[in-house]
């Protein structure tokens, strides 16, 4: 028990120093077991966490995540366009 809070204290001061150089640390920790433990010690250190249902592959198919999002803002902006030309259609001349 004792190494055990001598770890945690390590862990805590390492987070701490990687935040203070202006990096971020996400916590992810969805079982049972370790969703109180998780929002304790991420908010004790000040870093944000996930502790409920985490979506498989966020962080491996970022990339394929990221161009999917910006094609639905694409699609969405050009949508309020045409929109917004039917129901102005002197506000952009």
């Amino acid at each position: 028990m004792k190494k055990l809070r001598k770890k945690s204290k390590e862990a805590l001061e390492f987070i701490k120093s990687v935040r203070k150089s202006g990096k971020n640390i996400l916590f992810v920790g969805t079982k049972v077991q370790a969703k109180k433990l998780i929002s304790e010690f991420a908010e004790a250190s000040g870093v944000p966490f996930v502790n409920e249902r985490w979506l498989g592959g966020t962080f491996t198919n970022f990339k394929v995540i990221r161009k999917k999002e910006l094609a639905i803002l694409s699609i969405t902006r050009r949508c309020l366009r045409k929109v917004n030309s039917k129901i102005y259609p002197n506000l952009n001349r």
